[in-house]
């Protein structure tokens, strides 16, 4: 683009570069044994596909949000499959569990974290607690509200899922960045993790001055890796991936030191044979605290 005259000088200006980066809009798709619909977070919104109740409160970030509804008949429901959601990218996922339960399902203790933040709902005028988690793209598998751990709870949970944003603050999550004109990083650098020490999470940021093939996982101190948080090609510029200290199998790890190593390369053919090209790693050292 150029040509465009500054109101200024009157002068014209040079050529421009306009970068930005696509990301798909996120797609979801349940299964399961539960009765559900897919709508979206508001207030005056209902939340059961079997009773009138409505939403009475929403936090700000999750307005619009896609919104799994459920029957509040499930509540009873034990199974260790009872929902499937399919998530076409990285996405927060948010259950919204009886506040008032004395203890939740180990499937949710487990793999969510729970918040200070609540939905607002008109049965009884009560509310349900939200416990988050960042999960990459694929199959995600919750219990039934009253699965193995639960005790005390009198209502459905309810599920909340939107798009990651930049940074995301959960999970082991890539976030995209790209490079604006002028700023696209000299040289190929895994940065410090921040905050470090930290607990539960904690984001790392690595640069790249033209596109490459990236991995980045953790590791213990015995040289076990804890967990992949990125594999795939990265564009050039600043990018973050997060860390919530938790394994694979998304369950808290012990408080100690850890270490994040990042490869990136480029993909080379010779004579039919495929190779890495300019082959670099790095590694750095971070602690969690408990």
């Amino acid at each position: 683009m150029s040509g465009i005259k500054s109101t200024a000088s009157g002068s014209a200006m040079g050529p421009a570069v306009m970068a930005y980066t696509y990301m798909p809009t996120l797609e979801i798709k349940v299964d399961g044994v539960a009765e559900a619909m897919i709508s979206y977070a508001d207030v005056g919104r209902l939340y059961y596909v079997d009773r009138n109740y409505v939403i009475t409160s929403v936090p700000e970030d999750l307005l619009q949000a896609k919104l799994i509804m459920t029957a509040n008949n499930d509540r009873t429901m034990s199974d260790n499959r009872f929902m499937v959601i399919q998530l076409s990218k990285s996405a927060l996922v948010y259950v919204a569990y009886d506040d008032e339960a004395q203890s939740a399902p180990n499937w949710l203790d487990a793999h969510f974290q729970k918040t200070e933040q609540f939905l607002g709902v008109s049965e009884s005028g009560d509310r349900l607690r939200l416990w988050e988690g960042y999960f990459p793209s694929g199959r995600l598998v919750l219990g039934g509200n009253a699965a193995v751990g639960s005790r005390g709870a009198q209502m459905m949970y309810v599920v909340l899922i939107r798009e990651s944003e930049v940074p995301s603050s959960l999970g082991g999550g890539y976030t995209e960045g790209g490079a604006q004109p002028g700023t696209v990083p000299e040289s190929v650098n895994l940065l410090s993790n921040y905050p470090n020490p930290f607990n539960p999470v904690t984001t790392i940021r690595f640069d790249l001055p033209y596109a490459k093939e990236v991995q980045i996982a953790v590791y213990d101190l015995l040289g076990r890796r804890v967990r992949l948080l990125y594999q795939g090609n990265a564009t050039a510029g600043q990018h973050t991936v997060v860390w919530d200290g938790k394994n694979e199998q998304h369950i808290p790890v012990a408080a100690g030191i850890y270490f994040y190593h990042m490869d990136a390369w480029e993909n080379g053919t010779r004579n039919g044979l495929n190779y890495k090209v300019n082959y670099q790693s790095f590694t750095r050292k971070m602690t969690l605290l408990k």
